[in-house]
């Protein structure tokens, strides 16, 4: 068991080299010409926001081996050897939002605020420093009032059939079978 946790080991690994080497070429093949030798942070938060995204969808794969390392265990201590997939989605959550909330807001306003080098690059400062805040509490406010205020009643009903049910039908009724089962249907 442990050989297996080790090649899902290097797996990972190499599939997240793999991400994001696809994703700094994709920033380098797709780049504005004007671009090209400056602005390296936003850079750096667009090919880390694009490797968190496919991580994140690439975790799922990599959850379902992770459990299959348990099925066939021949001792009980094999299930230790397994990655912490649970620690790993909290970790790839916590990244995501901070990306969202925090990061991406202050590196687009900087990258506006970065198109002059004058003396209002002070000014720009502050109007990036006040922007990111306000982007952060705005994101903050609504997602706690959503928390605080999301309580929603769903009203529930139990409908239970038989497994199986016959229904006889003449040959005069099988032509309006079609007409019958889209009447009861809908």
């Amino acid at each position: 068991m442990g050989d297996f946790n080790l090649a899902l080991v290097i797996v990972a690994i190499v599939v997240c080299v793999l991400v994001f080497l696809f994703n700094i070429y994709l920033l380098v093949n797709y780049q504005h010409p004007d671009d090209a030798n400056q602005a390296y942070f936003p850079k750096f938060v667009v090919v880390l926001g694009l490797s968190i995204a496919a991580i994140s969808i690439l975790m799922l794969p990599a959850d379902v081996a992770n459990r299959q390392a348990c099925r066939h265990a021949i001792y009980n201590g094999a299930c230790n050897f397994t990655l912490p997939m649970r620690d790993l989605w909290l970790a790839i959550y916590i990244v995501d939002a901070v990306l969202v909330f925090f990061v991406i807001p202050f590196a687009m306003f900087y990258y506006e605020g970065d198109q002059d080098k004058s003396e209002r690059w002070q000014a720009d400062k502050k109007c990036l420093i006040i922007g990111s805040i306000t982007t952060a509490i705005v994101c903050a406010l609504v997602l706690g009032i959503l928390y605080v205020r999301g309580l929603t009643c769903f009203m529930i009903s139990r409908v239970s059939a038989e497994l199986f049910t016959t229904v006889v039908f003449s040959r005069k009724e099988q032509l309006f079978l079609p007409a019958y089962s889209f009447i009861v249907w809908s």
